[in-house]
């Protein structure tokens, strides 16, 4: 294709890819990004999905085509579409919201994603459905988690021991002292 040209794409593709001018390079895109992404129509069934989505969701890409959030995520579909409603109804993107709940992923234990929940329009920018681009977040979570409550453990064993305590950090060249220690210089 010359440079500069714009491809056009068949009015189903378009429209099942909200408008963008080609479905090959969305479909690229789909392939080889490390989120997960989907495309929902307007009852919220799975028009496509990428191999990341279905390892979050813990169900093969195949068997998310043409159902429902409810028959392929049932522990958070309920959650899901309160989240999608305004997005289908009212055109407003959700970003950055974070999620908490089970899949068939890893069941019985409750995972966290950062989503992203953006309308999908046709040529005449009515709403068709939903694009959603999910990052799993559970390890950082966790570890987020795990370094809060050892911030926590150590400030209760530091002020529980009476000792004071300095930091230097050479990188920053800036010191830090605990309230005992700045006590015992008498500041």
């Amino acid at each position: 294709m010359p440079r500069g040209e714009v491809r056009r794409e068949n009015p189903s593709s378009a429209a099942l890819f909200g408008g963008y001018q080609s479905a090959a390079d969305l479909a690229l895109v789909f392939e080889h990004v490390k989120l997960g992404l989907a495309i929902f129509d307007r009852d919220l069934r799975f028009l496509h999905v990428n191999e990341r989505m279905a390892d979050i969701n813990g169900v093969p890409v195949a068997e998310h085509l043409g159902r429902t959030i409810w028959e392929v995520i049932p522990k958070v579909a309920d959650v899901l579409e309160g989240i999608l409603r305004p997005v289908l109804d009212e055109g407003r993107s959700i970003e950055n919201i974070e999620l908490v709940g089970e899949t068939a992923a890893f069941p019985g234990v409750m995972r966290s994603w950062r989503a992203y929940y953006h309308p999908s329009r046709d040529a005449n920018h009515e709403i068709i459905g939903v694009l959603a681009v999910v990052r799993e977040t559970t390890d950082e979570v966790r570890l987020e988690t795990a370094l809060e409550d050892a911030a926590s453990r150590l400030e209760m064993a530091m002020s529980g021991s009476g000792f004071g305590v300095w930091d230097w950090s050479v990188d920053t060249n800036s010191v830090w002292f605990s309230d005992t220690w700045q006590t015992m210089l008498g500041y």
